[in-house]
């Protein structure tokens, strides 16, 4: 797992790690450490032919591994197939992403008996993988504007509701959430099939995430991911819009109240994200009327 979800472009060039010796075919078995023990060898370079499956069926079974504790799994496996197959490769096809687009956005939501880290993870590493089948449609449409609001609400709802605000942890190595959400609502935000509306209700989500009162301040790159998310949308929306959004930025703690640690850490977010905003469009404005004018409308040039 990285600390910055690459672009596109660059997951297409993606080369993922390959074993020295020859690698042994996938386990047919329907057990879970079958199923883990095939996706395994797939991931080190098994032919699929010899799996006993098809694509679309190693798949779904990723699933349980984005939950995994363990980050080889989770990260190294399961992320990286999934990058493989979905937009480096794109040997995933339409028929099989439709497939799992349903379950996997039931992943993100909260559920009574989720344990923390589990619960966390699952929801968190499914907005991930569902952020790849953006970025494939954005590149190649293939989902139906039914399909695309209803990924759109999902995000929406998981970054307004996902309580956990851990970026990396020591046992369990990245958890991301914000970011998570932040890279699928970016894809979305650059959808041209979204109107406007759309992208209006991803920046007043961003906005929410950015300035909510916190345990902690963002300390993992959630602001430069928050920020691309919002730079996409900002970029395609008028400027009414835009003004509303750094509005929402400005947040000001009242001198006279009582301390309060969590709305100070919204506040400095708030500042980060700002920031983070003036350098992705620092070098795009020389070059960008519409970013040279975000600029001013954002009043990051003061």
């Amino acid at each position: 797992m990285r600390a910055a979800f690459p672009p596109i472009a660059a997951l297409a060039a993606l080369a993922l790690g390959a074993c020295s010796t020859p690698a042994s075919s996938p386990s047919p078995s329907n057990t879970r450490d079958g199923v883990t023990s095939g996706l395994s060898a797939l991931h080190a370079g098994a032919p699929l032919e010899s799996s006993g499956r098809s694509l679309g069926e190693w798949l779904a079974e990723l699933s349980p591994l984005f939950e995994s504790p363990d980050p080889q799994l989770r990260d190294g496996v399961a992320y990286e197939l999934a990058v493989r197959w979905i937009v480096r490769e794109r040997s995933a096809t339409p028929e099989d992403l439709r497939a799992v687009l349903g379950p996997w956005i039931a992943q993100l939501q909260l559920r009574e008996s989720d344990e923390r880290d589990a619960g966390a993870l699952r929801r968190s590493f499914h907005a991930l993988a569902l952020s790849l089948v953006a970025a494939r449609d954005l590149d190649t449409p293939f989902l139906s504007p039914d399909e695309l609001e209803q990924l759109l609400g999902a995000a929406l709802d998981y970054l307004a509701r996902e309580p956990d605000e851990r970026g990396w942890d020591p046992q369990l190595g990245w958890v991301h959430a914000t970011a998570h959400c932040a890279d699928l609502l970016k894809f979305l935000a650059r959808n041209p099939r979204l109107d406007s509306a759309a992208r209006e209700r991803i920046l007043d989500s961003l906005a929410a995430r950015t300035t909510r009162p916190c345990e902690q301040a963002f300390a993992w790159g959630e602001d430069q991911r928050l920020a691309a998310a919002a730079g996409a949308a900002l970029l395609r929306v008028d400027a009414a819009v835009q003004a509303r959004f750094a509005a929402a930025l400005r947040v000001t703690l009242d001198p006279n109240a009582p301390f309060d640690a969590r709305r100070l850490a919204g506040q400095l977010n708030a500042e980060h994200v700002r920031d983070a905003l003036l350098a992705r469009l620092e070098e795009a404005a020389a070059q960008s009327d519409e970013a040279a004018a975000l600029r001013r409308v954002l009043r990051l040039d003061e």
